[in-house]
């Protein structure tokens, strides 16, 4: 039986961890889909803070109407968010499911350092088990044909990229009309519909999806092809592949070696650090009579051995997925 979910989205004054949330909205659901309760409020910009342009551009908060409105300063919206999530947790009675949308790089390490900040511990017991709905359409993006392949401007430049986010998939399924508000509850609603869409249409369910797919793989040295969605709009194919050596491993966590760029004399910039619990590896080819791909990936072993999980984090020069 899938558990309880927990939808949430934060707009923050800055990408920085260092800022503040403005806005949140956790919205927890059954196995059915049907609304439990919610949870959403604006958080009072604390007179340390100064939101940085490019957040207030994009989650469009008008700083000075806000500050009028917000009831909630950030320790109060922290310990609010706490109980919130703990009332869920404790009707579920087991492990409960939290769901956001790009959430694994910034509304998690966000919301856990907001947390920790305000004097609160973020882990609720390990109770709570982390999953990312834009994991779920690189997926659909990399196996599924009529999956939407949208090009959009990127940056100020005339390049053109595929783009995967929340405002341009709801679109294109018509779960949206006209621009994302970005304000969080409507943004956690959008993310919701997009879920349910995904698992009625498609069959994969954001709530059971384990986007490291390879947590089997246990042998050091073993070559696999690894897919990411295809952003370039000017080639045909879905995904493109990369060769990936598993360098280290425990129980959480997995550095990969990219011999591509090992080969291009990227040295220890080709590992790659994963956290099992919240990055996306999709595989489906293991490399095992590529004589000269096994040779380079030896060879890589034995030059990087020195940098291994215990002494990763001390790297500088090593890649996070």
């Amino acid at each position: 039986m899938k558990p309880y979910s927990i939808f949430f989205d934060l707009e923050t004054t800055e990408a920085n961890t260092i800022g503040q949330i403005v806005n949140f909205c956790f919205t927890a659901v059954d196995p059915n889909w049907d609304l439990i309760d919610t949870c959403c409020h604006d958080v009072y910009i604390n007179r340390l803070q100064l939101p940085h342009p490019d957040a207030i551009l994009t989650n469009r908060v008008d700083v000075c109407k806000h500050q009028a409105v917000a009831k909630l300063n950030e320790p109060q919206a922290m310990r609010e968010i706490m109980r919130f999530i703990g009332s869920v947790i404790e009707r579920a009675e087991g492990k409960v499911i939290r769901v956001g949308y790009n959430s694994a790089r910034f509304d998690v390490p966000y919301l856990r350092t907001s947390f920790i900040r305000t004097g609160l511990n973020p882990y609720f017991s390990g109770k709570l088990i982390y999953r990312d709905l834009l994991h779920v359409s690189r997926k659909l993006s990399i196996a599924e044909p009529e999956f939407p392949r949208i090009a959009l401007p990127r940056g100020d430049d005339a390049e053109q990229r595929i783009s995967l986010s929340l405002e341009v998939l709801a679109r294109a399924f018509e779960l949206l009309q006209g621009e994302q508000t970005h304000f969080s509850a409507d943004d956690v609603q959008l993310t919701i519909d997009l879920a349910k869409l995904y698992h009625k249409r498609f069959g994969l369910d954001v709530r059971t999806y384990e986007a490291y797919e390879i947590d089997g793989i246990q042998d050091k040295g073993v070559v696999l092809s690894q897919k990411f969605p295809n952003y370039d709009p000017a080639l045909q194919a879905s995904f493109v592949t990369a060769p990936m050596m598993l360098h280290d491993l425990d129980y959480r966590n997995a550095l990969w070696i990219d011999l591509e760029r090992f080969k291009a004399g990227k040295g220890r910039e080709s590992i790659r650090w994963f956290n099992k619990a919240q990055h996306q590896f999709v595989s489906d080819a293991v490399f095992e009579s590529d004589r000269d791909l096994l040779q380079l990936a030896e060879r890589a072993s034995v030059e990087l051995r020195d940098v291994t999980l215990k002494n990763f984090f001390g790297e500088t020069d090593c890649d996070i997925e």
